[in-house]
């Protein structure tokens, strides 16, 4: 049994300032939409009891059970609000206000792990520029959480944009208003990757696998790859995706691929933003691109926390 301590009226109304009954039927872990509102997390024993309006326009209430091992951050011992504005991408094709462009979303996939193509998102001058400011710095991509290697996994190279550049802060800022999230959740330094000559990047999962490997700003629990060159015909495609060498951007337990388009940008998610449970079905990879094509991608990653390691409020 939990009693409620602190309640907003919304809350107070609903429950009639009575003690609830966890449900151990409920599911751990539950998504939830956030919004500009402080949660309040009442600890019992082994577990937090997270009481949080469902919708805010809604007005019934839920509670989710979340074990004390997946919290551990030292903040969210004290509250948990991440100010997440709901991002509308329900209809197929819509437009979507974000920051200063207006970009069409295509949803490839409605249900957790969503996973969006938002057209448009650069211009081809910033994916132009972002090639150039990092043409010269290419090295072998790594792998690993905590600890970062060379493997043969991934054979591309990366390069990262300096943190001042000025339409590198724009485009973040884009990134964030188009994530629903803050500028300073966002993961920095941004890299680019480039691929050639058959390099690709086997199937993986951008979550962190273990907690070590968080640091302060906690899970990735999002990723836009920014595609910044054009991919192949949906004709050449469709008959190269049988080998795997057609440089998509490959859902492995998905069966969705997705061709490179220069200036759009694949949004999708990795990770409960609560819990920081990854999503196993978000695992992907980079197909080799065929002979004579480069690819040229730039990672974004979106956190649980901001760059100094506090909540997102």
């Amino acid at each position: 049994m939990l009693r409620v301590s602190r309640a907003t009226k919304l809350q107070r109304d609903i429950i009639g300032g009575h003690s609830l009954g966890i449900d151990p039927n409920r599911t751990i872990g539950s998504r939830l939409h956030y919004h500009d509102r402080r949660h309040v997390i009442h600890r019992t024993h082994d577990e937090f009891h997270f009481l949080s309006q469902d919708r805010i326009w809604g007005s019934q209430s839920q509670i989710i059970l979340i074990p004390m091992t997946t919290l551990a951050h030292p903040y969210a011992l004290r509250s948990i609000d991440l100010q997440q504005r709901v991002v509308d991408y329900s209809a197929r094709h819509k437009l979507l206000k974000c920051a200063d462009r207006t970009v069409r979303v295509e949803t490839l996939r409605e249900v957790t792990p969503q996973i969006h193509l938002l057209h448009n998102f650069l211009s081809e001058e910033e994916a132009d520029h972002l090639q150039t400011i990092t043409m010269h710095s290419y090295q072998r991509s790594l792998v690993g959480d905590s600890v970062s290697f060379i493997s043969d996994s991934r054979t591309s190279y990366s390069a990262l944009v300096p943190t001042n550049d000025p339409i590198l802060r724009r485009i973040l800022m884009r990134v964030a208003s188009a994530a629903g999230c803050r500028a300073d959740q966002l993961e920095t330094p941004v890299e680019t990757v480039r691929y050639i000559n058959g390099q690709q990047f086997q199937a993986h999962t951008d979550y962190f696998q273990s907690i070590h490997g968080r640091g302060r700003q906690g899970q990735r629990i999002k990723t836009f790859v920014l595609y910044l060159t054009e991919g192949l015909s949906s004709r050449e495609a469709a008959r190269r995706a049988h080998d795997g060498s057609d440089g998509a951007t490959a859902f492995t337990k998905l069966g969705i691929r997705v061709q490179p388009r220069k200036c759009a940008a694949l949004m999708f998610e990795d990770a409960d933003p609560v819990t920081g449970i990854g999503y196993e079905l978000s695992e992907h990879m980079a197909a080799p691109p065929p002979a004579g094509m480069r690819k040229v991608v730039c990672n974004i990653w979106v956190r649980q926390y901001t760059a100094d390691g506090r909540p997102a409020y």
